[in-house]
């Protein structure tokens, strides 16, 4: 085997593990507590708080699970967190962007009615 084809082979091998962790991980029936409130502390709140520029908050549960469909909505189409640079842009310290896991996370847990705990 020449070397280029090892390298290949090596290479989808590790892109088809780290693809299948990711989804190994996700947790089927998704909490706000466990799951969901940490990704919006993370990603949300800094705007979307008491005073902050987003239109209303989602500092608590009652706040997110009223607006769950939207947040899963709005992440799956990638609308939020905004973000102003293009995609071909280079990588950016402090970017606000979603993990794929992170959006899977958030619209299970709408689609499982939002649950508290």
């Amino acid at each position: 085997m020449s070397w280029r084809m090892l390298l290949v082979f090596v290479s989808l091998s590790c892109a088809a593990g780290a693809v299948f962790t990711e989804t190994e991980t996700l947790t089927p029936r998704p909490t706000y507590q466990k799951d969901t409130q940490p990704i919006l502390q993370k990603h949300c709140v800094a705007c979307h708080s008491t005073g902050g520029i987003a239109p209303f908050s989602l500092e608590s549960f009652q706040a997110a699970a009223s607006r769950a469909d939207l947040i899963a909505y709005v992440t799956t189409e990638k609308i939020m967190p905004p973000w102003m640079p293009g995609g071909k842009t280079p990588p950016l310290k402090n970017e606000r962007k979603l993990t794929d896991h992170e959006i899977q996370t958030l619209a299970l847990w709408a689609a499982a009615g939002a649950p508290e705990k």
